[in-house]
């Protein structure tokens, strides 16, 4: 700042040398105008340049892609099941009626298609009325099921191992 204090001074200086001795007055005051002009410029203060941009956020995976393959489809599933009736018959009670067969056959010896009525008392009323082998997959545009409902189904097979 100090130094465009000198530089203008000098300026001023020789440009009122100029205007004394030389003929051309106007061009001297033009000339000195210039460089008034220049130093006023270089002395304005300093305007913040333009902000460099953000960073991108960090990159969120999603749950599917955090999850194993098999545990998303099954999740994508029950999520399915809850909006309509038939995906439930269709996607979910097929698997819920494997591992049911699996466990009663495992523990019990028993299968639910040859021994429905040991079948029938071992998971309960209303695990039984959704894994029924004779039931059928509803067709139409049914409201979904309800989690708790999905719920006690998995845990009526939970149950099925617990040989109180």
């Amino acid at each position: 700042m100090r130094r465009l204090a000198v530089i203008a001074a000098g300026t001023t200086a020789a440009a009122t040398l100029l205007l004394v001795f030389s003929d051309g007055a106007v061009e001297v005051i033009g000339v000195w105008g210039l460089l008034a002009m220049v130093l006023l410029l270089a002395l304005r203060p300093d305007r913040p340049g333009p902000k460099p941009p953000e960073p991108p956020p960090p990159e969120r995976r999603r749950r599917s892609e955090v999850l194993p393959p098999r545990l998303a489809e099954l999740e994508r599933t029950v999520s399915f099941s809850q909006t309509l009736r038939s995906d439930f018959d269709r996607r979910l009670v097929p698997r819920l009626r494997a591992v049911a067969d699996t466990r009663l056959r495992a523990e019990y010896g028993i299968s639910l298609e040859a021994d429905p009525g040991e079948s029938a008392s071992l998971l309960g009323p209303e695990a039984w009325s959704v894994l029924r082998p004779d039931r059928r997959a509803s067709d139409g545009v049914d409201e979904g099921v309800t989690l708790e409902q999905i719920d006690a189904v998995v845990g009526a097979l939970e149950r099925l191992g617990d040989r109180s």
